[in-house]
């Protein structure tokens, strides 16, 4: 039984669990739970929640940054939109000049 006063992870719904495993998403699939319980708590907008979870996008080695983002780029490209790719060495170099 939690104490008065301490969130409780709810527990993540399959199907939510399977899709962040399939993505390669360690460190969103670890903190989504603990995550959900703050914004229920704190009534958070989504936003701030989605916020909370794509700082796997400025996350450790190994964490799914690139492919997250080839995800999202690839299914931009699905829904009609172009897209462009820069590494951020090619990035650096545009930022100089």
């Amino acid at each position: 039984m939690p104490a008065a006063g301490v969130l409780t992870a709810p527990a993540m719904p399959q199907d939510v669990q399977a899709l962040l495993h399939r993505l390669c998403l360690p460190h969103i699939r670890r903190h989504a739970s603990e995550v959900i319980a703050t914004a229920k708590a704190q009534r958070w907008e989504p936003v701030k929640v989605l916020r909370a979870l794509l700082v796997v996008v400025c996350g450790l080695a190994g964490t799914g940054k690139t492919f997250l983002l080839e995800a999202l780029g690839q299914h931009a490209v699905e829904q009609g939109p172009r897209v462009a790719w820069f590494t951020l060495e090619y990035l650096g170099i545009l930022d100089r000049t």
